[in-house]
């Protein structure tokens, strides 16, 4: 880059060196998530940005070289190429877990199958606590599910979440389904239902009284559908981190080790019984993990069904009303064709939303 005086020389250049280390710098940071996402627990923080950043990020930096180059023609020399070239390999990494449904925009609805199974999918941010329970339960019928998947079937204590039984009014709300629970999930389903199992980790001592909380993150129900046995996997795996406690803390960053500890492990043992399980497979739940976090390779080859969705960035979960990301999903066997997947909003009783899924489990 050349100036029409000394002093805009300096400032092209001063220039060029921001722009070459912002390229260099996101490219190193792009790699870096890729090699630390679900491996090491300190990583949490920067894990948790928008997986769309991960492709604006480095289209704002070459979009900066766009706008130079149209407005001063500079010379391209080494440490333009190189700048270039670190923007566009962190786009195509980035790219891959953008959290971007491209498919809405060419791909038309399908039409469901008959026969075809509607799966509700909730957290319910601890159940209908503090809430009006015939506004909550009307909700959950307006879903019309065959299969509800529910997390959070619980109550907050004075020391930490505690068990509920609702096992009356929910008979009342949903007869002729079937309840299978533990911990804090839940399942009804108005299939027939087959084979319960409930898969438990225990990485460490519970931090609360309530064991099950802890160790009871992955309830499986096998179901029929059509006469062929499907496993419809309710799971819930542990946060990241506690909302309630300053990162400026040193007790966070212990909770983040800790809860990274069971993360791992929920993830090890649902990966574990995906793997020798013959039959179709739906997973869902509050998956506590965005799209493009390196835990999510416990689910391959699932397929992530929201490419089913109509929209191009769907998301699920708020924090203080920002609605930003989608920690809930719903992944499939490829035997299980997935004609609609919807995110209904939680009408205040939760900070995340349902998951309508339709899929075709009788091909």
């Amino acid at each position: 880059m050349t100036g029409d005086t000394p002093a805009g020389g300096r400032r092209q250049r001063a220039a060029l060196v921001v722009w070459v280390a912002c390229a260099a710098g996101w490219l190193a940071f792009t790699l870096a998530h890729l090699l630390l996402s679900g491996r090491a627990w300190w990583w949490v923080l920067p894990d948790l940005l928008p997986p769309p950043v991960y492709v604006l990020a480095p289209l704002l930096i070459l979009a900066a070289w766009g706008v130079a180059y149209a407005v001063r023609r500079p010379s391209v020399g080494w440490a333009t190429r190189t700048a270039l070239a670190c923007a566009v390999a962190a786009l195509a990494l980035g790219a891959q877990g953008s959290g971007l449904n491209l498919a809405a925009l060419t791909d038309d609805p399908r039409t469901p199958a008959a026969g075809s199974v509607r799966i509700a999918s909730w957290d319910t941010l601890f159940w209908h606590e503090n809430e009006d329970p015939d506004r909550f339960y009307a909700y959950l019928r307006s879903l019309d599910a065959d299969v509800y998947l529910l997390q959070e079937y619980m109550v907050q204590g004075d020391d930490g979440p505690d068990p509920l039984d609702d096992t009356a009014r929910l008979r009342t709300e949903f007869p002729g389904y079937t309840l299978v629970s533990r911990g804090e999930l839940l399942t009804l389903s108005r299939l027939p239902v087959v084979g319960e199992k409930v898969l438990t980790a225990r990485p460490m001592e519970p931090l609360s009284r309530w064991a099950d909380y802890w160790d009871a993150r992955v309830l499986r129900t096998d179901v029929l559908v059509a006469g062929r046995r499907t496993s419809v996997y309710n799971v819930h795996i542990a946060d990241p981190f506690d909302l309630g406690q300053s990162p400026l803390t040193g007790h966070f960053y212990t909770s983040v080790h800790q809860l990274a500890a069971y993360r791992s492990a929920q993830w090890k043992v649902l990966g574990a019984d995906l793997r020798d399980n013959p039959h179709p497979v739906v997973v869902s739940g509050t998956l506590n993990s965005l799209p493009n976090m390196g835990e999510l390779r416990h689910l391959a080859p699932l397929r992530d069904a929201v490419a089913a969705s109509t929209s191009v960035y769907p998301v699920s979960f708020a924090l203080r009303g920002a609605w930003l990301w989608r920690l809930d999903a719903t992944y499939t066997s490829a035997d299980v064709r997935v004609s609609r997947y919807q995110l209904r909003d939680p009408a205040g009783f939760s900070t995340h939303k349902a998951q309508l899924v339709t899929l075709d489990l009788g091909a």
